[in-house]
């Protein structure tokens, strides 16, 4: 019989479309450094499943999850053509396979893309879900960007357009330059990996896949950047910075609109790829973008809970200013293992 492959993310378009760029090997090798592994399902072979994960070691708890630096993947499931209403239940057993899978794992984590239609699955099958949102403006060839914006969003760019200049460029290394002082001030530079972030934009950037935006003052300053991925369908607002020492924050909603602007010019969906705080959330909202679900879904078993409930009660008896140092110090810790790194330049 006829082998179908779910992707359930891709159910609105042709499989000629392809995976978005974080399921792609070439993307997950160059982030992982070629460390990544396969969790794997099989049911008499009619039913298969595969996972695409990194484990790693954190407060003796061993976690399995995405490759580092990747905001949002899906498990690919293949099985033989059935009618449309038994696909849910193939879906849910090829998810309690990969589960039995992982048993020896203490912790997994993943976040779906926001319609992966995979979310129910995922739950009868025993995982936990756990809601968050990235915000988008979908492609139009029709509509200006700028009037979806606030009004006094749109007053602040065009003021901030006669005094910046945004360079579309592929200087990576000025890019590190910035993002890594702008780490190093915001105490995060031990838990990046500012390896794995060249790897990427090296295998993104050969396929044409990348550009990177900077923010230029008129004494040719760098004041903010941003390096941008796209796919067949979306473009992707990946990792910003800005300089503190120069503290321009219209810098930053400049790269944004001009970002926007590149998306719709290539007819893409523009994805501010999550957020990290209610406040930029709120920001994002202004430039006329509209917020889209994407479920994160983990598995915990007793050993990780206990840990993380003893962790978290410690944190809440010592307080935020010791929690905050303890934290730095596990950071230089195990700075050479962190790859995570937040998409927000506050």
């Amino acid at each position: 019989m006829k082998q179908d492959t779910l992707q359930v993310e891709h159910s609105e378009i042709s499989p000629a479309d392809g995976p978005c760029i974080f399921e792609n090997e070439w993307w997950y090798d160059a982030a992982a450094d070629g460390k990544w592994e396969q969790v794997e399902f099989s049911e008499a072979g009619s039913l298969t499943a595969r996972l695409i994960v990194y484990k790693k070691s954190t407060n003796g708890l061993s976690i399995v999850g995405m490759p580092p630096l990747a905001h949002t993947m899906r498990p690919m499931i293949s099985f033989q053509s059935i009618m449309p209403k038994h696909a849910h239940t193939h879906v849910i057993r090829a998810l309690c396979g990969l589960k039995e899978a992982m048993s020896r794992c203490d912790q997994f984590h993943y976040t779906l893309p926001p319609d992966s239609g995979m979310d129910s699955s995922f739950l009868l099958a025993g995982y936990s879900l756990k809601a968050n949102y990235t915000f988008q403006i979908p492609p139009s060839s029709k509509i200006d960007p700028m009037s979806l914006m606030d009004p006094k969003l749109r007053s602040h760019i065009k003021n901030g357009n006669k005094r910046i200049i945004v360079d579309i460029n592929v200087d990576i290394e000025k890019y590190m330059r910035l993002y890594m002082s702008f780490c190093k001030s915001k105490s995060l530079k031990e838990v990046i990996d500012y390896d794995a972030i060249r790897r990427i934009w090296e295998a993104c950037h050969i396929r044409k896949r990348s550009a990177i935006l900077t923010a230029v003052n008129c004494a040719g300053e760098d004041i903010a950047a941003a390096i941008l991925f796209w796919d067949d369908r979306r473009l992707y607002y990946w990792l910003n910075c800005r300089s503190l020492a120069l503290n321009d924050s219209t810098a930053s909603s400049l790269i944004i609109a001009k970002a926007i602007e590149l998306a719709m010019e290539k007819g893409l969906t523009f994805d501010a790829d999550g957020f990290a705080t209610r406040e930029q959330g709120i920001y994002n909202s202004r430039f006329g973008m509209l917020p889209k679900l994407r479920i994160e879904v983990s598995l915990t078993n007793s050993k990780a809970r206990l840990k993380t409930a003893i962790r978290n009660h410690f944190y809440t008896i010592i307080g935020p200013k010791p929690k905050k140092i303890l934290l730095n110090i596990k950071n230089r810790a195990h700075g050479s293992k962190g790859a995570a790194s937040p998409n927000v330049a506050e």
